[in-house]
Protein backbone atom coordinates (compact mmCIF):
# COMPACT_ATOMS: atom_id res chain seq x y z
CA UNK A 1 0.00 0.00 0.00
CA UNK A 2 1.36 3.42 -0.97
CA UNK A 3 1.91 5.78 1.95
CA UNK A 4 0.21 9.17 1.92
CA UNK A 5 2.56 12.10 2.27
CA UNK A 6 1.42 14.52 4.97
CA UNK A 7 3.19 17.85 5.29
CA UNK A 8 3.21 19.68 8.63
CA UNK A 9 3.85 23.42 8.43
CA UNK A 10 5.45 25.37 11.29
CA UNK A 11 7.58 28.52 11.30
CA UNK A 12 10.14 26.66 13.43
CA UNK A 13 11.39 29.64 15.41
CA UNK A 14 11.40 27.79 18.71
CA UNK A 15 9.79 24.98 20.68
CA UNK A 16 6.66 25.94 22.59
CA UNK A 17 3.53 23.95 23.38
CA UNK A 18 2.38 23.66 19.76
CA UNK A 19 5.78 22.38 18.67
CA UNK A 20 5.99 19.87 21.54
CA UNK A 21 2.58 18.55 20.50
CA UNK A 22 3.75 18.28 16.89
CA UNK A 23 6.86 16.33 17.90
CA UNK A 24 4.78 13.93 20.04
CA UNK A 25 2.28 13.47 17.20
CA UNK A 26 5.05 12.74 14.70
CA UNK A 27 6.71 10.29 17.08
CA UNK A 28 3.52 8.20 17.31
CA UNK A 29 2.30 8.60 13.71
CA UNK A 30 1.89 5.29 11.85
CA UNK A 31 4.82 5.47 9.40
CA UNK A 32 3.54 2.40 7.51
CA UNK A 33 0.51 4.38 6.33
CA UNK A 34 1.83 7.93 6.27
CA UNK A 35 5.02 9.62 5.11
CA UNK A 36 5.44 12.73 7.28
CA UNK A 37 7.33 15.83 6.20
CA UNK A 38 7.84 18.92 8.34
CA UNK A 39 8.16 22.22 6.48
CA UNK A 40 9.91 25.01 8.40
CA UNK A 41 11.09 28.54 7.74
CA UNK A 42 13.92 28.48 10.31
CA UNK A 43 16.70 25.98 10.99
CA UNK A 44 16.56 26.17 14.78
CA UNK A 45 15.59 23.89 17.71
CA UNK A 46 12.48 22.41 16.09
CA UNK A 47 14.47 21.45 12.98
CA UNK A 48 16.95 19.57 15.21
CA UNK A 49 14.23 17.90 17.29
CA UNK A 50 12.29 16.69 14.25
CA UNK A 51 15.44 15.31 12.61
CA UNK A 52 16.31 13.53 15.88
CA UNK A 53 13.16 11.39 15.58
CA UNK A 54 13.92 10.59 11.93
CA UNK A 55 11.35 12.80 10.21
CA UNK A 56 12.21 14.48 6.92
CA UNK A 57 12.36 18.27 7.04
CA UNK A 58 12.26 20.93 4.37
CA UNK A 59 13.31 24.54 4.78
CA UNK A 60 11.41 27.15 2.78
CA UNK A 61 13.14 30.37 3.73
CA UNK A 62 11.45 33.73 3.57
CA UNK A 63 11.75 36.99 5.50
CA UNK A 64 10.08 37.03 8.95
CA UNK A 65 6.71 38.56 9.77
CA UNK A 66 6.53 41.85 11.70
CA UNK A 67 4.15 42.91 14.44
CA UNK A 68 1.11 44.66 13.01
CA UNK A 69 0.85 47.00 15.99
CA UNK A 70 3.03 49.70 17.49
CA UNK A 71 3.26 50.33 21.23
CA UNK A 72 3.64 53.74 22.83
CA UNK A 73 3.56 53.05 26.57
CA UNK A 74 0.08 51.64 27.17
CA UNK A 75 -1.25 52.76 23.80
CA UNK A 76 -1.23 50.40 20.81
CA UNK A 77 -2.01 51.42 17.26
CA UNK A 78 -2.05 49.57 13.97
CA UNK A 79 1.16 49.61 11.97
CA UNK A 80 -0.01 49.94 8.35
CA UNK A 81 3.50 49.41 6.98
CA UNK A 82 3.83 46.08 8.80
CA UNK A 83 0.38 45.02 7.55
CA UNK A 84 1.42 45.69 3.93
CA UNK A 85 4.82 44.04 4.47
CA UNK A 86 3.25 40.96 6.12
CA UNK A 87 0.73 40.66 3.26
CA UNK A 88 3.62 40.57 0.78
CA UNK A 89 5.43 37.93 2.89
CA UNK A 90 2.23 35.84 3.02
CA UNK A 91 2.05 36.03 -0.79
CA UNK A 92 5.72 35.03 -1.20
CA UNK A 93 5.44 32.13 1.26
CA UNK A 94 2.15 30.94 -0.29
CA UNK A 95 3.65 30.83 -3.78
CA UNK A 96 6.84 29.02 -2.63
CA UNK A 97 4.85 26.49 -0.61
CA UNK A 98 2.27 25.90 -3.36
CA UNK A 99 5.07 25.09 -5.79
CA UNK A 100 6.51 22.49 -3.44
CA UNK A 101 3.13 20.92 -2.61
CA UNK A 102 2.16 20.69 -6.28
CA UNK A 103 5.38 19.03 -7.38
CA UNK A 104 5.96 16.59 -4.51
CA UNK A 105 2.82 14.48 -4.23
CA UNK A 106 1.69 15.90 -0.86
CA UNK A 107 -1.78 14.55 0.03
CA UNK A 108 -2.60 16.73 3.06
CA UNK A 109 -1.15 19.86 4.64
CA UNK A 110 -1.54 20.44 8.38
CA UNK A 111 -0.74 23.92 9.66
CA UNK A 112 0.52 24.53 13.18
CA UNK A 113 0.23 28.27 13.96
CA UNK A 114 -1.65 31.46 13.16
CA UNK A 115 0.65 32.70 10.37
CA UNK A 116 0.96 29.18 8.96
CA UNK A 117 -2.84 28.81 8.87
CA UNK A 118 -3.04 31.77 6.51
CA UNK A 119 -0.21 31.19 4.04
CA UNK A 120 -0.46 27.39 4.32
CA UNK A 121 -4.21 27.54 3.70
CA UNK A 122 -3.70 29.73 0.63
CA UNK A 123 -0.93 27.45 -0.70
CA UNK A 124 -3.05 24.31 -0.20
CA UNK A 125 -6.03 25.93 -1.99
CA UNK A 126 -3.78 26.87 -4.91
CA UNK A 127 -2.27 23.34 -4.98
CA UNK A 128 -5.77 21.81 -4.72
CA UNK A 129 -4.99 19.68 -1.67
CA UNK A 130 -6.86 19.59 1.66
CA UNK A 131 -5.55 21.70 4.51
CA UNK A 132 -6.16 21.01 8.19
CA UNK A 133 -5.73 23.81 10.68
CA UNK A 134 -4.51 22.54 14.05
CA UNK A 135 -5.75 25.38 16.28
CA UNK A 136 -4.23 25.75 19.74
CA UNK A 137 -4.37 29.54 20.05
CA UNK A 138 -7.11 32.00 20.95
CA UNK A 139 -6.84 35.49 19.47
CA UNK A 140 -6.10 37.90 22.29
CA UNK A 141 -4.60 41.25 22.99
CA UNK A 142 -4.88 44.27 20.75
CA UNK A 143 -7.96 44.14 18.48
CA UNK A 144 -8.76 40.54 19.51
CA UNK A 145 -12.39 40.82 18.33
CA UNK A 146 -11.31 41.93 14.87
CA UNK A 147 -8.68 39.15 14.77
CA UNK A 148 -11.31 36.56 15.73
CA UNK A 149 -13.67 37.87 13.04
CA UNK A 150 -10.92 37.72 10.39
CA UNK A 151 -9.89 34.26 11.60
CA UNK A 152 -13.47 33.03 11.13
CA UNK A 153 -13.62 34.33 7.56
CA UNK A 154 -10.32 32.65 6.69
CA UNK A 155 -11.29 29.43 8.53
CA UNK A 156 -14.48 29.26 6.49
CA UNK A 157 -12.61 29.67 3.17
CA UNK A 158 -9.18 28.03 3.52
CA UNK A 159 -9.07 24.76 5.50
CA UNK A 160 -11.01 21.60 4.80
CA UNK A 161 -11.14 20.86 8.55
CA UNK A 162 -10.23 22.64 11.78
CA UNK A 163 -8.93 20.67 14.76
CA UNK A 164 -9.30 22.57 18.03
CA UNK A 165 -7.16 21.63 21.03
CA UNK A 166 -9.93 22.54 23.50
CA UNK A 167 -13.53 23.70 23.83
CA UNK A 168 -12.24 27.22 24.48
CA UNK A 169 -10.35 27.23 21.17
CA UNK A 170 -13.38 25.84 19.29
CA UNK A 171 -15.48 28.54 20.98
CA UNK A 172 -13.64 31.22 18.97
CA UNK A 173 -15.40 30.01 15.82
CA UNK A 174 -18.87 30.83 14.56
CA UNK A 175 -21.28 28.01 13.64
CA UNK A 176 -20.29 27.65 9.95
CA UNK A 177 -16.69 26.90 10.99
CA UNK A 178 -17.67 24.84 14.04
CA UNK A 179 -19.51 22.45 11.72
CA UNK A 180 -16.21 21.54 10.06
CA UNK A 181 -14.24 21.44 13.30
CA UNK A 182 -13.52 18.79 15.91
CA UNK A 183 -11.96 18.90 19.34
CA UNK A 184 -8.95 16.65 19.81
CA UNK A 185 -7.20 17.16 23.11
CA UNK A 186 -3.42 17.12 23.22
CA UNK A 187 -1.86 13.83 24.27
CA UNK A 188 0.26 13.27 27.35
CA UNK A 189 3.04 10.69 27.50
CA UNK A 190 2.49 9.48 31.07
CA UNK A 191 5.74 7.51 31.02
CA UNK A 192 7.60 10.84 31.37
CA UNK A 193 5.96 11.58 34.71
CA UNK A 194 6.50 9.84 38.00
CA UNK A 195 3.13 8.97 39.56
Amino acid sequence: MERKKIAFLDEGKGIGGAEKNLIAFLDYLNKDKFEPLVILSHKEKLFTAVNAIGIETLLIKAPPFYSTSLEFGRIRILNPFAIIYDAIIILIKSIKLRSYLSHNNVSILQTNGMDEHIYGGIAAKLANIPCIWYMQDIPKGFMHRFKAFLLNILAFILPKRVIAASQAVQGVFYNPVRRKSAIIYNNIDSSKYKL
